[in-house]
């Protein structure tokens, strides 16, 4: 039982930190970024506007990808009343989403 509550709560703190990053990026690296870069005022403009600016200067591959990123959050964070096999799913879905959030932030730390 102990060996269940380590890896519950292994899974918890990926899905936490991954949230997290997901939320950094979004709502402030990729503003920060842009204002910086472009020297215009990105503070109040929607999030879409921005992913797109970013997916045209090539520092995210594709804006509907980060949306699928953004939607793998969601459904991580949200409690879904569904069954373990659905949570596992999203756990794998959202782990290879990590190294993409990896190089995203490497694109911006040299923009």
């Amino acid at each position: 039982m102990r060996r269940f509550g380590s890896r519950l709560a292994a899974l918890d703190q990926f899905a936490f930190r991954f949230a997290r990053l997901q939320d950094t990026l979004g709502q402030k690296a990729f503003r920060a970024v842009l204002i910086g870069r472009l020297r215009e005022p990105y503070e109040e403009r929607p999030m879409r506007d921005l992913i797109d600016c970013l997916e045209h200067l090539r520092l995210l591959s594709s804006a509907e990808r980060w949306e699928e990123i953004r939607a793998a959050r969601n459904a991580l964070v949200l409690d879904y009343p569904d069954t373990a096999t659905q949570r596992a799913a999203r756990l794998n879905l959202a782990r290879p989403m990590v190294d993409e959030m990896a190089t995203i932030l490497e694109a911006l730390a040299t923009a």
